[in-house]
């Protein structure tokens, strides 16, 4: 959807600048529609290491390559760069899985712990009083 938007407001733009400077077709074509034609990702613009490949890959480079595209992270749907995934999951994702840390080692979606640790301690404190 965004690339067909995009693709579409280029060519306006292209048509609009064609027509006004007196360009022909093939610098036309060269310059906005061709899949040969040299671009960068739009993820990667303020990258680094932005390195240009030919518009007919961009599909290729945004599924496989792309480090800076967003994807949603699989556990919780929240939308991350690529690059960060991995540590979104093991320490920011409120839906990664968690160890206990009250001694009972039982597994816990993260954002249930506060209620876990509180029924652990509700636990504990009857255990207490009923043996004391």
């Amino acid at each position: 959807q965004y690339w067909r938007q995009w693709y579409h407001r280029r060519v306006r733009e292209a048509v609009v600048s064609t027509q006004s400077t007196g360009h022909d077709a093939f610098e036309f074509h060269t310059t906005f529609l061709c899949p040969n034609r040299s671009i960068t990702c739009k993820f990667c613009l303020d990258y680094e290491s932005k390195i240009p490949f030919m518009s007919l890959y961009t599909d290729e480079h945004e599924e496989r390559e792309c480090k800076l595209r967003l994807i949603d992270c699989d556990l919780c749907g929240l939308k991350v760069v690529r690059r960060r995934i991995k540590y979104h999951n093991t320490n920011v994702c409120t839906k990664r899985v968690v160890e206990c840390c009250l001694g009972c080692s039982e597994l816990v979606v993260w954002e249930d712990l506060m209620e876990h640790k509180n029924k652990w301690f509700k636990t504990i404190n009857f255990l207490s009083f009923v043996s004391g």
